[in-house]
């Protein structure tokens, strides 16, 4: 049994919310897969109004039967399906912070808060209420992001906890930097302009 008392370099009480939920999975998604996502569906959708358009032609000007323009028909369903999968790419975020609310209240009874205490040597993030939780060293932290109201860390094996701006006890947000700067040197770290 531990009886030392250790010294707390940072505190965060972090209770997850629709909006905050948004910002981390808005934050988690890969901005150089939805930049390819981009050109590859304006590639394709631009190809598509070419064979719609194509077929339309010899559909008025030739007088080819409707029914026989039958690339023009794949096309239209093709290009209805790319726009419903871009916008479903786009709102994923929202999606995602929607079931995760859900998901919490399906097993509690509230939202659950989550406690991160910055120690000397470690991180530990835990429950409200709960006397154990996860022990994680510094080292593992491989990217850090900022949004408007977490800070996002990213492990090795790509977890993310999420550290809220607003639960900050011990530190302020530029305390807090410059804490994660000190004991995570390696990692990537993604701030917010202070402007």
């Amino acid at each position: 049994m531990e009886t030392e008392e250790r010294t707390v370099l940072a505190q965060s009480t972090y209770t997850p919310t629709f909006e905050t939920e948004r910002q981390r999975f808005r934050a988690m998604r890969s901005y150089r897969r939805i930049v390819l996502l981009c050109i590859l569906y304006g590639a394709l959708f631009t190809y598509l109004l070419v064979r719609i358009g194509i077929q339309l032609v010899k559909i008025f000007a030739f007088h080819v039967p409707v029914y026989a323009a039958i690339s023009m028909w794949v096309s239209a369903v093709l290009l209805i399906l790319f726009v419903y999968l871009f916008v479903t790419v786009l709102t994923a975020p929202r999606r995602n912070a929607k079931r995760r609310i859900r998901q919490l209240l399906e097993t509690h009874p509230t939202v659950p808060s989550v406690v991160t205490t910055f120690y000397e040597d470690e991180v530990v993030i835990r429950s409200e209420g709960e006397r154990n939780g996860l022990h994680l060293r510094y080292s593992v932290f491989r990217r850090i992001a900022e949004t408007d109201g977490l800070f996002l860390l990213w492990t090795k094996e790509k977890q993310v906890f999420a550290v809220a701006k607003q639960g900050l006890s011990v530190v302020d947000p530029a305390g807090f930097r410059a804490l994660m700067r000190e004991k995570c040197p390696k990692a990537t770290c993604r701030w917010r302009n202070e402007a």
